[in-house]
């Protein structure tokens, strides 16, 4: 790509001048989603999906299934490069409440779920099938789970009416805390970049509530009306949070000290049951039930803009993976009794690579015109143009860049 850019008169410039590369033009593409896939493909009744990312990109989904004995089922989904394949097996057994799941940072697995107490198993990622032993925490149902950066994991649920906290180190609670008033129920948790514990749940509103690393909790706050509010982290200090009201999708982002900020509503019809998955990068997936047409659907964030509402197709109970280690998003959902998953790959932000070089490498002193030339070679294509900024130090010819 040649362009021409134009110096103020300053002093002699040597022969190359190192531009800050500030904008990168875009190359539209946008979120998509893949085919369906059946992971549970048995006669037996199977409902409410919960699933996770691990740090390879492989996926970990848990249901319960009703076939007279009311398991926890489990399905690893490996990825190939292009698609995933999935197993299934047995967790454990349930009684009251639907499982969930998370991965942490380190590969380990943990699934928690309600047999009359809350039950916990734990066991390596890389596995094909379930290890290790049930350990049981607490009388309590709907319960969530977030890892932090030290693979340190952080449950919440509901007991006697009060959101319960636990965190998890190896094979016990090492913290373990009530941090709601009565009436409070449904709590989602996540855990920020900086290890910063959040948790949300329905009590006369949406309430929130969170602690910094190794901190007290601070105070209990209520963040609008509505009800079903779920929160995912990325991998910038701030949480999202999702709810529903009034028949439609809210979402805010939010950090440990400040409010809910950029507000968005999600209008698709009489909207419920949302779920969030978040990137490192901050590109957010949405994924929630559309009563007027009796359809699933999603929308998603990328590079702060929002897109429309895309239709998954029918079913109930979508789960979006909430900690997604890599730009591809898993959702899960039930129809016909039957466990559907399917992928919304996102857009990474697009890195370029290759050298800046300021007329052809030769001297450059006062001039009114000098000539850029920019060579990118990156396999991400070709950008359509570049924003750059004088008045930089002078370089040496050549100088790799990226952005």
């Amino acid at each position: 790509m040649r362009f021409h850019y134009r110096p103020a008169l300053r002093a002699p410039l040597t022969c190359l001048l190192l531009l800050g590369l500030i904008g990168v033009g875009a190359i539209t593409r946008a979120a998509s989603l893949s085919p369906n896939q059946n992971i549970s493909n048995d006669p037996a009744n199977s409902l409410q999906p919960r699933i996770a990312q691990d740090p390879d990109g492989n996926v970990h989904a848990v249901w319960v299934e009703d076939d007279g004995g009311r398991k926890v089922r489990y399905s690893k989904g490996v990825w190939n490069g292009t698609a995933y394949t999935f197993g299934a097996s047995n967790v454990g057994s349930f009684q009251y409440s639907l499982p969930n799941v998370a991965v942490a940072p380190n590969g380990t697995i943990m699934v928690a779920w309600s047999n009359g107490a809350l039950q916990v198993r734990t066991w390596s990622s890389g596995s094909s099938q379930p290890g290790g032993g049930v350990s049981q925490i607490s009388s309590g149902i709907q319960p969530s789970i977030a890892v932090d950066s030290a693979s340190r994991f952080h449950l919440a649920w509901s007991g006697d009416s009060l959101i319960q906290y636990c965190q998890w180190e190896g094979t016990s609670c090492t913290k373990r805390d009530t941090i709601s008033g009565e009436a409070a129920n449904r709590p989602d948790i996540a855990v920020d970049s900086n290890n910063g514990v959040h948790v949300v749940w329905d009590g006369g509103g949406i309430k929130y509530r969170a602690r910094a690393d190794g901190a007290n909790w601070g105070a209990v706050q209520t963040l609008s009306n509505g009800i079903k509010a779920q929160i995912a982290a990325d991998g910038q200090g701030t949480v999202h949070i999702v709810y529903s009201n009034d028949y439609n999708i809210q979402y805010c982002r939010k950090t440990l000290a400040g409010g809910c900020s950029e507000a968005h509503t999600i209008d698709a019809g009489n909207d419920l049951d949302p779920s969030v998955g978040v990137t490192p990068a901050g590109s957010v997936v949405v994924g929630f039930r559309d009563a007027t047409a009796g359809l699933l659907r999603y929308v998603s964030r990328e590079k702060g803009t929002w897109g429309g509402s895309q239709q998954i197709g029918g079913g109930i109970t979508i789960d979006v993976a909430a900690r997604l280690y890599v730009e591809r998003a898993s959702l899960v959902w039930s129809q016909n009794y039957e466990i559907q998953h399917a992928v919304v790959t996102l857009v990474a932000p697009p890195r370029f690579t290759g050298t800046l070089t300021i007329n052809g490498g030769a001297a450059t002193t006062n001039r009114a015109q000098v000539t850029v030339n920019i060579t990118n070679t990156s396999s991400e294509g070709v950008p359509t143009s570049y924003s750059l900024a004088d008045g930089r130090d002078p370089g040496t010819p050549n100088v790799p860049f990226s952005n």
